[in-house]
Order: C-alpha cells, then structure tokens, then sequence
C-alpha cells in the first residue's frame, strides 16, 4: 500500500493521530487477513509439490530388496505426518509399518525384503495428520506402486563384442553394435553368438540401434546421424539429427517415431518422425542426466542412465513416474550402455564387462 501526503499536518493533533491510527488498524487487518488466507492456500497446494513418493531396489545377500522413501523437494518448512503401510503380494500381506516422523530433507520410511519368488508386490502408504509449518493438510495422500523386478540371469558376448552400445531384438534374435570394430553382433534368444555384419564406413560411432519397418536404425554420437541398414545388413541411407542432439544416447521406436535421448549438455529425449524429421522433445528429470538407452514397455519409456545405475520410467508423454535399480549378483554393471525388452523381461548391456544382464518384470 502506498501513503501519498498532499498537504503539512500535525502529527500530533489528537484528531490526526486518530485518524491514523484507525487507517493503520485497518490496513493491518486486512494485510493480516489476506497473508492467512493466502497462506492456507500456500499450505494446501504447496503439499503436492513438496512430497515426492519413490522406491530403490537392491541386492542384499542375493536377495532382491526394496526400500521405500518420502523425499522433501523444497525447503518450505517441516513436515510432520503419520504414515501407514501395507505390503502385499497378490492378496496376501506379507508386510506391515506404521510411525510418524518429520521431513526436513530426505527420510527412508521402511523396506521390506523381498524373496525372489514374490516378484509381484503392490504397495499401498497413507500418509495422514499431516502439518506443513504446524499448519494441518486437511485429507490424507496415498501411494500405490507395483514392484515387481527380479534379476534373473546373464550370458556373455562374443569375444569380438568388446565396446557394446545398444541392444535390439528382431525376429527372436539380439543385435548389438560394437564401438570398437564397427561391427553389429547377433545372438539368438538364449544368448549364442550366430554371427555379425559391417556398418557403413561412416557410421564409426554407433550408440544405440532399433527396428522399425523390417529395417535397423543406427544413431551415431560422432556425426549425429542415423543410419539405415535393411534386415540383412545392407546401408541404404541415413538422415540428420536435430543440431542440439549432439550426444545421442541409444534409440527407440513408438507410435510410429524415433526417441532419441540426449547424455550431455540438455538431457532431453529428442523425437523424430518415422522419415528423421525432429518433432519435438521433453526433459528427462534432473537425476537422469547419463542416459545411455531406452526402450518401450507397456507405453511406458524406460530410460538406462549409466551414471546412477538406474533406470527411469516416464508416461508415453515424457512425465516422469518412478524408477528402478539395476540389480546383479556380483554387484557388476558398472558401465551399462543399452537395454531392450523381449518376452517381458529386461536386457541390459554392460561395456564394462562385456555381458547381458536380464531382469524380469512382471505384468
């Protein structure tokens, strides 16, 4: 509010300082009427932005494990609630916890161990009574996540097959480009080396490979192109990509287009059309800034970042929704460089030793 004196008076003639006193009263009052009324509103809308819900899972002793947590996402004050939680597998409840805390950073709420013969856990937490700087959220917030990874096997790649980028499936078979040799590498199902074909000279520096119509989509990080092989192997072509797409990091088909993340610089998904014309792109959240493959699976993009070991789940419009870790039995993976889905289960590439790991996911 802003006081404009248009004329010299007294401030102490007892008629002025009444005056003024009874304007600054009600000034105040209506200050403090809009702060609290503007501050419930703060304390209620704010909550969704402050509470995120997550999962990590692990190995602890062989034993697929996983650990729950509530993060704060701002420093707008404490946050004190009450939390209730159900684990079941199927119908059965195979775990229980209930307590109250305050949130001032980040906070694990539970975990449960989770033996490999229950890969299907859906989780439900409440949370209630909760107070944003001794404020109360009047209504509860509850969570539901199904769990459902369990790490399953691997098999090793051809010697040949040192500096793997991407992994694809066509036809019952794997295919994965080789960084070193130039080469694109086949297995069957099972993981048996059957034999490889030459990339174009040009195309030297292969990170990432997908199927689309029959024919192999090869991106390349050195000369931001993607080259197109029939099914045979065969060059027939390729096309540019978007110029801020300078550090591609694997690719994938859905819908009829290309995705294509970005490791470096913007950690974005870049989309193309099926004829390479870019369309659009959404960001990857702020953790998954090594992306270094993607893959579909059930409309859901899951994107490998090869810095946290992690991989990323974001809606078919680029929101993200969760992610999961990768998880071996001798605690490997320390370069993964391409995933891929076949017969609902996971396959990763790893560059550092030179396998490929699979994890199943149930439905």
């Amino acid at each position: 509010m802003e006081i404009v004196f248009i004329k010299k008076f007294n401030l102490w003639q007892p008629t002025t300082f009444i005056s003024l006193l009874v304007v600054l009263v009600y000034s105040c009052n209506i200050l403090s009427s809009n702060s609290s009324s503007k501050s419930a509103n703060t304390n209620e809308k704010a909550f969704d932005k402050i509470i995120s819900f997550g999962e990590w899972s692990y190995k602890v002793r062989n034993q697929p494990q996983i650990k729950y947590h509530i993060e704060k996402e701002t420093e707008q004050g404490d946050i004190t609630f009450s939390a209730e939680m159900t684990m079941y597998n199927n119908d059965e409840i195979i775990g229980l916890n209930s307590f109250k805390t305050t949130l001032k950073e980040n906070v694990n709420i539970g975990y449960f161990v989770v033996s490999p013969d229950k890969d299907k856990v859906v989780t439900k937490i409440e949370l209630k009574d909760i107070y944003l700087d001794g404020k109360k959220y009047l209504g509860t917030k509850t969570f539901s996540i199904i769990f459902s990874i369990v790490y399953e096997s691997s098999w090793n790649l051809n010697s040949g097959n040192k500096y793997p980028h991407g992994i694809t499936v066509y036809n019952n078979k794997f295919y994965v480009p080789d960084f070193s040799d130039n080469k694109v590498y086949i297995y069957s199902s099972d993981g048996t080396y059957q034999g490889s074909w030459n990339l174009t000279s040009e195309n030297e520096s292969p990170y990432g490979i997908t199927v689309y119509n029959n024919k192999f989509y090869v991106v390349d990080d050195r000369d931001q192109k993607v080259y197109i092989y029939s099914s045979d192997g065969t060059y027939q072509g390729s096309y540019n990509l978007a110029f801020g797409n300078r550090y591609a990091g694997g690719m994938t088909t859905y819908d009829d287009k290309f995705y294509v993340p970005n490791y470096h610089i913007d950690d974005k998904v870049y989309i193309y059309s099926a004829d390479g014309t870019f369309q659009s792109s959404w960001n990857l959240t702020s953790e998954n800034e090594s992306p270094y493959g993607v893959t579909v699976y059930n409309n859901k993009f899951h994107v490998l970042d090869s810095g946290s070991k992690k991989v990323y789940i974001y809606s078919s419009d680029g929101t993200y929704e969760s992610r999961w870790d990768l998880i071996t039995r001798n605690g490997n993976h320390d370069n993964p460089t391409g995933i891929t889905v076949y017969n609902n289960k996971f396959y990763v590439i790893d560059v550092h030793d030179d396998k490929v790991y699979i994890y199943r996911l149930a439905e």
